[in-house]
């Protein structure tokens, strides 16, 4: 199923809509993203992801489906 969530951080001046499918790892869309140049997270960088609905931590490795997020969500990349 797609989705449309928000990936939004302070700390890489991130604030982008973006479609992905449910299930479709989190680490896969941030890699795509990178090589796109569309986000600036360095290789060595250990991002942390948090649901802005839950407030909840998220693991990246996660599908999107598996992590419980939803249509709309908004993921804070930290």
């Amino acid at each position: 199923m797609q989705l449309t969530i928000t990936l939004t951080s302070t700390k890489y001046q991130i604030n982008k809509d973006i479609m992905v499918n449910s299930e479709q790892k989190i680490c896969e869309t941030l890699q795509i993203l990178k090589e796109a140049g569309q986000i600036n997270i360095a290789v060595g960088d250990e991002v942390k992801l948090r649901s802005m609905r839950t407030g909840m931590f998220v693991s990246k490795e996660f599908t999107y489906e598996e992590a419980g997020i939803f249509y709309g969500d908004i993921l804070q990349i930290l």
